[in-house]
């Protein structure tokens, strides 16, 4: 099958440099592209002088992880490829995890998307995530199956998921124009999570392959991520019709924390606040 790699870029450009050397070292014929999002310049600068120009493209803004990854799978589209390789610049690969991936797809046509095992960067033994779970019966819950397990206490075996780990994700185009693009609507977090519960309502399966695995770099999370992981929630939530538990859930899981703050005479954080204003985002909105 024909492969694009995509690796989105926001003001990361020494880590989207050496995946992009990493994928190329492999001689594995995949096209690679490094979609910018609007960085600063010299991040910019930094990718034009290490990216070669036919493998750069510069979406013009930064509308969130979808848009910029929508934009890397329309090209793939329009140049007849069958698969895209989803790679955040944070990965790292020791080896091809991406050909026996593309070779599961062959023999599986009914798979939309499927992942690799994940594991930490810093804890290369301690896995990260074999793809995802949602809780559709109650609060819309997400987590990372096998998370923070040992490698050597879980067996390396193929499972069907809920959601394949966004920054690591080959998604067959064929389902792409099945079910639809990322939706940008929701910028960053839980795109992958709506995309897959998406392909699988269509009937389409998701899978993980813990066979092969890559290198997720964790982060410090800031009050972007906390607004957007509350509001996309119950966004999500409300299209599958899930709304009312799921707000019900955080309302909760907020009245609970504020609680404890205050038993404890500290007044909540900033973090808190963002995950207020992302529950007040997602009652009021879509």
């Amino acid at each position: 099958m024909k492969t694009s790699v995509l690796i989105l870029n926001w003001n990361s450009s020494d880590e989207t440099i050496r995946l992009h050397s990493e994928i190329k070292k492999l001689n594995a014929g995949f096209n690679v592209t490094v979609i910018d999002n609007s960085s600063r310049p010299k991040d910019q600068e930094n990718l034009r002088r290490h990216i070669p120009s036919e493998d750069f493209i510069q979406s013009g803004k930064n509308l969130g992880y979808s848009w910029g990854n929508n934009f890397g799978l329309r090209k793939a589209i329009e140049n007849g490829y069958d698969c895209a390789c989803i790679l955040n610049p944070d990965i790292l690969i020791k080896d091809n995890f991406i050909s026996p991936l593309v070779s599961q797809l062959e023999t599986n046509p009914q798979i939309a998307a499927i992942g690799p095992r994940v594991c930490y960067r810093e804890r290369e033994d301690t896995i990260y995530s074999d793809g995802g779970v949602v809780d559709l019966s109650g609060g819309f819950h997400t987590r990372h199956q096998h998370y923070n397990k040992p490698v050597s206490e879980v067996p390396a075996k193929v499972r069907d998921v809920d959601y394949v780990h966004g920054g690591a994700m080959l998604l067959n185009l064929k389902a792409v124009k099945d079910v639809g693009l990322l939706d940008e609507s929701l910028f960053m977090y839980f795109d992958e999570v709506e995309w897959c519960l998406r392909a699988k309502q269509a009937g389409w399966r998701l899978v993980a392959d813990p066979r092969v695995t890559v290198f997720h770099l964790t982060s410090p999370k800031g009050p972007a991520y906390h607004f957007y992981m509350v509001r996309n929630r119950i966004w999500v939530a409300k299209r599958f019709g899930r709304g009312r538990p799921t707000l019900t859930c955080v309302a909760r899981d907020l009245y609970y924390e504020l609680r404890q703050n205050l038993a404890r005479a500290k007044w909540p954080g900033n973090h808190f606040m963002s995950r207020i204003r992302g529950f007040l985002s997602g009652l009021l909105s879509q």
